[in-house]
């Protein structure tokens, strides 16, 4: 997906339908069996200890926004089940806009995001 050689859309069931296929399984709809694994992926994610005082501490004296190449369906409401949008300006997901990072235009868009948006050069992306 990130080389443009497959869209998330199609991604999403494809990935289990070679799978299936490889161990001979017939009897599993990808799309189904899909959209419950992005489903299980919300469920069983666990926040860092430490997160919450590290942007509590981080919060006002930095901008921060999240930029990712996740699926729509699994990264926002991750941040909402752990309560962390109100800690980033912007929140940018490549699935949503259809620029992936290292896409130049992913980076531009992000900026557009950004409420008064800092020099390029003092961005850190982690």
């Amino acid at each position: 997906m990130e080389n443009g050689k497959i869209t998330a859309e199609k991604l999403r069931s494809k990935r289990f339908e070679d799978l299936f296929e490889a161990i001979g399984e017939k009897n599993i709809n990808p799309s189904t069996f899909s959209a419950q694994f992005l489903q299980n992926l919300i469920h069983a994610s666990e926040k860092y200890e430490g997160v919450t005082e590290l942007l509590d501490s981080l919060k006002g004296k930095f901008k921060m926004s999240i930029v990712t190449n996740g699926l729509k369906e699994v990264q926002r409401p991750r941040l909402a089940k752990f309560e962390m949008t109100h800690y980033f300006d912007s929140i940018v997901v490549s699935d949503e806009i259809g620029f992936k990072k290292p896409q130049g235009d992913f980076f531009e868009y992000v900026m557009k995001t950004i409420p008064n948006p800092p020099n390029k050069s003092e961005i850190l992306i982690i």
